[in-house]
């Protein structure tokens, strides 16, 4: 997030340097603050940016803030009129609460995508939002590919809706011991617990079966467990567990380095009992939603949509789901990328090695396109040895990034081809173009590939 993106903040600032609102302006991001004893009137933006999340500060609805009853009426008002914002929008609410703070009153007047615990870094804030805003994109992906499938002609794939509850997750407790029969009371009720007191031990049990989350108990110089985060972010296979530190959330640089080792979340040594099941039990209901969109993108595929070489969409397929894109872009207020891969010299590898091996390398970097993207990034191959793929809600700076990632892993990876004695290495290009308002999806995907020339 930076300075292009917008977030409502819901807190009385007078007099207070500690605001959310200054703190996550001081980052660069556009912060809209909204007074809660006032009514919204015209405090509520009118404008064409789309808000990338609405904070609400719980300790502005404290009842030594409340006042008067009707002051009282008008802060739920205020909070029922922000969740239809969010829910026409489809931007994520956020509650900012106390340890152990009694949050039903809260409740009613909006359905919080998230409660955050305080203390709670501006770091984590915004990777919170980061990530709720991607699950959105991931949801608001599945209904424009339902809509493409209709108008294509194919079954669509199903629509599904995050789940509320779950008793049956495993968990992995990372650290000494010697907070796992508190751990152990508090979760049990939802999840099998697995303990483990080193870090090979830990990599070990997650190598050898699937862990909903993992909760690390941080000693006292933290840098054990910055080194966890660390060796689990190396391995593709966990690069999305929810991996939740239990540390002491008043060291804000710690926090910061943590959350960017890897940490999903960091929750206070002391955080209460309540506080502790809601946060883990949020992360994994949200990841198995996660898991089962993918599910869904991967089981859409159908014959009459996808390539017959590589088993992406088809290019029929790609610049349909383009129309469907285009026409919701002007209404949502969302911007999308499309981005070209091409290989380098396909014909010299042709005549080096043949035509059969080089669709065998063709159809390898495919899968690998398909593995790098993220779930709700639709991936098609062209023609050729050119593939396209759609990026929702991804500006083109932002998909410049992905795309230097994902050459600069098909660069270094070593391909193995049965007919071909040792590895082979494969380059290639790629390019970026952001959709502009009025384009249409011919004209985008050729300035993409523009780019491959260069």
């Amino acid at each position: 997030m930076g300075n292009s993106e917008q977030i409502l903040i819901v807190e009385d600032i007078a007099g207070s340097e500690n605001s959310m609102t200054n703190l996550l302006s001081d980052t660069g991001i556009n912060c809209l603050n909204i007074n809660p004893s006032n009514g919204l009137g015209d405090v509520l933006p009118n404008t064409s940016k789309r808000s990338q999340a609405i904070l609400v500060d719980s300790s502005s609805f404290g009842s030594e803030n409340k006042g008067s009853d009707a002051e009282a009426n008008q802060l739920m008002q205020n909070l029922a009129k922000l969740s239809q914002l969010a829910a026409e929008e489809h931007i994520p609410m956020i509650l900012l609460a106390g340890e152990g703070e009694q949050m039903e009153g809260f409740l009613p007047a909006a359905p919080w995508d998230d409660i955050l615990i305080r203390p709670v870094s501006v770091q984590q804030i915004i990777n919170r939002i980061s990530s709720l805003n991607r699950l959105g994109t991931m949801q608001s992906e599945l209904t424009r590919r339902i809509t493409t499938s209709q108008r294509y002609g194919i079954d669509a794939p199903k629509q599904i809706s995050m789940p509320v509850e779950f008793d049956d997750a495993t968990i992995l407790i990372v650290g000494t011991g010697k907070k796992f029969a508190s751990i152990e009371r508090v979760l049990s009720p939802h999840a099998t617990l697995t303990g483990a007191f080193t870090l090979d031990t830990a990599v070990e049990y997650m190598q050898r079966r699937d862990f909903d989350a993992v909760v690390v108990e941080v000693q006292e110089d933290g840098i054990t467990a910055l080194d966890f985060a660390t060796l689990v972010r190396r391995h593709s296979r966990f690069f999305n567990v929810p991996l939740i530190a239990l540390g002491d959330t008043d060291k804000d640089d710690w926090c910061d380095t943590a959350i960017g080792a890897g940490y999903t979340e960091i929750l206070g040594d002391r955080v209460l009992d309540d506080d502790l099941e809601r946060r883990v039990m949020a992360h994994v209901l949200e990841s198995r939603f996660r898991e089962s969109l993918r599910a869904i993108y991967r089981e859409a595929r159908h014959m009459s949509t996808s390539d017959g070489l590589t088993g992406l969409f088809s290019r029929g397929f790609l610049f349909e789901h383009l129309r469907t894109m285009m026409n919701e872009a002007g209404s949502n207020k969302n911007e999308f990328s499309v981005v070209a891969f091409g290989i380098r010299d396909m014909a010299g590898l042709n005549e080096a090695y043949d035509y059969a091996v080089g669709d065998r390398m063709i159809r390898q970097v495919g899968e690998v396109m398909t593995y790098l993207l993220r779930g709700e990034d639709m991936a098609a191959r062209y023609s050729g040895a050119i593939f396209v793929a759609i990026l929702p809600d991804t500006d083109p700076d932002s998909a410049l990034a992905a795309t230097k990632r994902i050459t600069s892993v098909v660069r270094f990876t070593e391909f193995s081809v049965p007919e071909v004695e040792g590895p082979v290495r494969i380059d290639i290009a790629s390019g970026v173009a952001g959709y502009l308002p009025g384009e249409n999806p011919e004209a985008l995907v050729s300035r993409a590939l523009s780019w491959l020339q260069t």
